[in-house]
């Protein structure tokens, strides 16, 4: 029998960078990860318009994935990570 647990399902957000050049990623994306790596936290609010919704946008928590992997793509080079947040 699988062991199960009833709880609360944390909020996921994917982070990418789509459809640029290499040095465009490695310029974003690297001061980020020498300063927060996996596990520093990172606060993300997709749109900080005040109204009853708002906390339903932002997350809080650590980047999961491989932070390195910067690549290639049909439209140019890409990045992409997780965060699962802490905050719900």
């Amino acid at each position: 029998m699988p062991l199960k647990r009833d709880g609360v399902k944390l909020p996921t957000i994917a982070i990418e960078f789509n459809a640029v050049h290499k040095d465009e990623v490695e310029s974003a994306v690297r001061p980020l990860i020498e300063r927060v790596g996996n596990t520093g936290e990172v606060f993300v609010c997709t749109d900080p318009t005040p109204d009853v919704q708002r906390q339903r946008r932002c997350y809080y928590g650590t980047l999961v994935g491989d932070l390195t992997a910067i690549q290639r793509r049909a439209a140019g080079w890409g990045w992409q990570i997780n965060q699962v947040s802490l905050i719900r």
